[in-house]
């Protein structure tokens, strides 16, 4: 199932693994996207870390874990093609982690409570 949080992060929870992205919104605040810094694999998180630096021709953000865990692998294809995640942000996964606190997804919103919070900024 699919869960999101305030600072535009989607994760995808299956068992014990989340694969996370940005989402439409997110993607579209950025503007087109130049560059992406992915995490190493091995490296872990926890929620609310930085996962991975995002550069666009407006800016270079931060992108955030939605939940902790251990980075397991990374979408090399955003190395020479940053801008899938603004043509194709919501197919476009950025990296998949082994999740060490299941229980955070709590404290993410659904799809319908992140489209009410989208539409309220």
């Amino acid at each position: 199932m699919r869960y999101f949080d305030t600072s535009d992060e989607w994760i995808d929870v299956s068992g014990s693994k989340g694969t996370i992205g940005i989402t439409p919104e997110g993607a579209a605040k950025l503007g087109e996207v130049t560059f992406v810094e992915l995490p190493e694999v091995g490296n872990t998180v926890a929620q609310g870390d930085t996962l991975c630096t995002i550069e666009s021709v407006k800016a270079a953000v931060d992108l955030f874990a939605p939940m902790s865990g251990t980075v397991t692998a990374v979408n090399t294809a955003l190395a020479s093609e940053p801008h899938l995640l603004g043509e194709r942000a919501d197919e476009t996964w950025i990296a998949t982690v082994e999740l060490t606190v299941p229980t955070e997804v709590t404290s993410l919103m659904d799809e319908s409570a992140y489209k009410n919070f989208a539409s309220e900024e």
